[in-house]
This record gives C-alpha cells, sequence and structure tokens, in this order.
C-alpha cells in the first residue's frame, strides 16, 4: 500500500478531527497521525488489514450479477406460490441455495449483506440459513440467468418455464 502524500494529509486530518470528537481515544489517533505523517508504510499497513484488498472488491457488475441471481429466484418462487399444478416440481427445487463460501466468498458476502444489513430479498426461501450453498454456483446461475432472460424476466412464468430454467445447467452440462 503506497498512499500519495494527498491521501496520508487526508487522513492525518481526519485523525486529527477524531482526536477532538473522541478525547478517550485520542492518544491512538495522535500515533495514526504520527504514522502517516512520517509515512511509517509497515505501520499503516498493519492498521488497515482488516480493508479488503483492490482485487477482492465487488464490482458494479458481480453485484449486479447477485441482484439479477436473487430477482431471478424470487421470480420462480413467487410464480410457483401461484401455480395450481406444480407438476414435478417440489418447493426445495425453488429455494435460493446462495453462493460457496470457500470458492465464492465475495458473492457470499454480498448476499448476505444484501439479506441481512440492507434487508433486501428477505422473503426468498433459502436453501440454508447462513446462504452458503456448499458448492459452486456462478456458472449454474448464468445459465438459469440466461433462460431467464429468454422469457423477458417474467415474474409470470408457467410451470414449465420454472423447470427450464432450473434444468438450464443440466442441459449445458450435457
Amino acid at each position: 500500500m503506497h498512499p500519495t502524500k494527498v491521501e496520508r494529509l487526508i487522513l492525518f486530518n481526519q485523525y486529527k478531527i477524531l482526536e477532538r470528537l473522541d478525547p478517550e481515544n485520542a492518544d491512538s489517533y495522535q500515533k495514526m497521525q504520527e504514522i502517516l505523517e512520517n509515512g511509517y508504510e509497515l505501520e499503516y499497513q498493519w492498521k488497515t488489514e482488516f480493508i479488503t484488498d483492490d482485487r477482492d472488491v465487488m464490482s458494479t457488475d458481480q453485484c449486479r450479477f447477485v441482484i439479477n441471481v436473487l430477482s431471478m429466484y424470487e421470480a420462480l418462487q413467487r410464480s410457483y406460490d401461484r401455480l395450481s399444478n406444480k407438476g414435478t416440481i417440489e418447493p426445495r427445487m425453488v429455494e435460493f441455495p446462495g453462493f460457496d463460501g470457500n470458492h465464492e466468498p465475495k458473492y457470499l458476502g454480498y448476499t448476505r449483506f444484501l439479506i441481512n444489513r440492507e434487508e433486501k430479498f428477505t422473503y426468498l426461501r433459502t436453501s440454508s440459513d447462513d446462504l452458503n450453498s456448499h458448492f459452486r454456483t456462478l456458472e449454474r446461475y448464468r445459465r438459469m440467468l440466461a433462460v431467464w432472460r429468454e422469457l423477458g424476466e417474467s415474474y409470470d412464468l408457467t410451470s414449465e418455464q420454472i423447470q427450464a430454467i432450473l434444468n438450464a445447467p443440466k442441459l449445458q452440462e450435457a
């Protein structure tokens, strides 16, 4: 991490403000000012290690992808609930599985943020409370989204259309 002099000055001033707003922790803020003022790079790297690296940031496209997946599952569930003849579709088949915590942690984290902190999509029925699918989902969701888009991103799907979306990953793998 190599902040510019201007970035260091901005942070220095923020710590100066915090020092005055929070006198109980003034010593800690003064230390940060000294670290920034003198450019002790290793010290401010340690102070910022909890902040996500740029390579781990969720891009706008990745965020939209998550929102589109959640919207698709909303459409699947609302449509399923309205069906009088559900055919061979079982309720668990339209539950949102989540994202894989081992291989898709950014997607899982953003999903948890949207649902738990922003309180969006809270009505979705999910396969697990922690939203961790425990299997890779990105390709599966891309294929499902492609079919849903072909259907006009409808929220009034027939049982055949729901089945087509659910079967999309299987058709591509064959």
